[in-house]
């Protein structure tokens, strides 16, 4: 093909090793059934181009409240999201990472001597009936992704004292 002359290209598939999201938490369950601790978040390629395009026209506090609330829908309702830190914005080469300190009280309820998880843990905040969702039309991001997460759960015994 001539540099002067048209044609058509084609762009490869994307693949799912190009799109990661990594999740590390260190969680703490207390006696109460309070959860509590750190989650650290890193996005990878086309994870995260998009936010960091999205980004472009957005000041830190709007960056913020984002990714706060990001974490925020993923969580159990009444869960407190606090965002420590974001960096690498402006470049492309590392992974965009976001560190949050989290607390989700009521996670689990004591019965007896033991803490039971509730079911609604695993279900989405956003859960409504089908007609009072308002109608959203959005473009689907058409990107074959990874998801990896970790999560240690470090479960306080009732009566232990704690250590200051």
């Amino acid at each position: 093909m001539s540099r002067f002359a048209g044609g058509i290209g084609f762009t490869p598939k994307p693949e799912s090793k190009d799109a990661v999201t990594q999740r590390h938490a260190e969680l703490k369950l207390d006696a109460d059934g309070n959860l509590e601790g750190n989650l650290t978040i890193m996005f990878d390629g086309q994870e995260a181009l998009i936010r960091r395009l999205r980004a472009i026209d957005q000041d830190e506090a709007q960056r913020r409240k984002e990714l706060e609330e990001s974490v925020q829908h993923s969580l159990p309702q009444g869960a407190v999201v606090k965002l420590l830190s974001a960096g690498a914005w402006e470049t492309s080469e590392t992974p965009l990472t976001a560190q949050f300190q989290v607390q989700v009280p009521n996670f689990a309820s004591r019965a007896g001597q033991r803490l039971v998880l509730r079911r609604r843990n695993a279900e989405p905040v956003e859960r409504q009936p089908a007609g009072r969702r308002p109608a959203h039309h959005r473009l689907v991001e058409q990107w074959r992704q990874r998801a990896f997460e970790e999560a240690p759960l470090l479960v306080e015994r009732a009566g232990a004292q704690k250590v200051a």
